[in-house]
């Protein structure tokens, strides 16, 4: 597989290319959304029949504010390939990611099969409004975060651990045989946190209780690897490799630019100005 490093010229590099893009504008006319395919995208969509597209966006890579979305997909030969990218200058709300999916669609005249995101709940109800036939899978690492943030402070270090180990076992396994243990399972993590319920902690326990109940268990399909192992996934079950390449390309922008290197001209113009003028899209 490429080095980051190495994607991350790639990425600069392409965006000099940006053929197929849509746009939407705020009611003064300056940029809130675009959407850009990356040079090659479409074959590569094309060459792996819509397979499974990781989205992530970040914060931090321009003065205005304005999030970098990358449209990510595994290549047979394992490489992480950039296909498509979205900027959202305004805020990201259910309709500005709506816009930015179809655009995604208009683009590459089709859903992915698959969708990887992290489980923000804009974009799971973007999804359902702009592409409802894709399968949405979630991050398993963010639901790990979420998990680690309702109950690491709430326990002690040894049982942390069995909490740790327990919840791996439960997210990991593969073997689709075993979907109809996964309820046994789960109650089996639910008991084994009840148990360290105690006097100084039992508001937080039952929080977090309720949160995977509620929250955890009707997502499980989503997320743990026996239900996910059903579809072809191309090993993609994070987004972790699109978080990688956000935190690098942030390494690399020049000091006190407006954006990367090699569109810091064209995004300042798009992004400063009132109108939108088409030559700096293309």
């Amino acid at each position: 597989m490429r080095t980051v490093r190495s994607l991350v010229c790639l990425l600069i590099l392409s965006f000099k290319f940006l053929k197929y893009h849509y746009f939407s504008l705020f009611p003064l006319g300056r940029l809130e959304v675009l959407v850009a395919e990356i040079r090659g995208g479409r074959q590569t969509f094309a060459q792996m029949k819509g397979g499974v597209v990781m989205f992530d966006t970040t914060h931090g890579t321009n003065v205005y504010g304005a999030k970098l979305g990358l449209f990510s997909m595994v290549c047979p030969d394992g490489r992480t390939t950039i296909i498509a990218m979205s900027i959202i200058a305004g805020e990201e709300s259910g309709e500005t990611l709506s816009f930015a999916f179809a655009s995604f669609k208009k683009i590459f005249n089709d859903s992915p099969n698959i969708f990887l995101t992290d489980g923000c709940v804009k974009i799971k109800c973007a999804l359902d409004t702009a592409m409802p036939t894709v399968r949405h899978h979630l991050c398993v690492w963010h639901i790990f975060k979420n998990f680690f943030k309702h109950l690491h402070s709430k326990v002690g270090k040894a049982q942390w651990k069995q909490l740790n180990d327990t919840f791996w076992r439960l997210a990991l396994a593969t073997d689709v045989a075993t979907i109809d243990s996964f309820n046994s399972e789960f109650e089996s993590l639910l008991n084994l946190i009840e148990s360290f319920k105690a006097e100084g902690n039992a508001n937080d326990i039952d929080a977090a209780l309720l949160w995977m109940r509620e929250s955890l268990y009707q997502k499980r399909e989503s997320w743990a690897y026996r239900f996910t192992s059903r579809y072809f996934t191309a090993g993609c079950h994070s987004t972790q490799r699109c978080e990688s390449i956000h935190s690098a390309l942030k390494k690399v922008s020049l000091i006190s630019t407006t954006f990367y290197p090699c569109v810091s001209v064209s995004l300042h113009q798009v992004l400063s100005y009132d109108r939108i003028l088409g030559k700096y899209l293309v």
